[in-house]
């Protein structure tokens, strides 16, 4: 995944996936993962970027559904 000019480390989505399968979730609860795991010098905004764009893709694959905003549930069996 590509954020402006910034590529996105695979074990950084891993990690914010492992969120999103974890329980309920919000948005917040996967732009902090994110952050967390790039480090300091890691802008915020590029974090709920990468946090959106995941939330997006899984919902589009029918694998995370919204219970009552803003809060989201992994439904996918895998």
């Amino acid at each position: 995944m590509r954020i402006k000019s910034y590529e996105v480390p695979q074990q950084v989505i891993d990690a914010c996936i492992t969120v999103m399968k974890s329980g309920v979730f919000r948005s917040s609860d996967v732009a902090s993962m994110a952050h967390s795991c790039i480090g300091k010098p890691w802008n915020k905004v590029l974090a709920d970027r990468i946090a959106d764009r995941l939330i997006q893709k899984m919902r589009r694959e029918k694998k995370i559904k919204m219970l009552a905003f803003p809060k989201w549930q992994w439904v996918d069996r895998e």
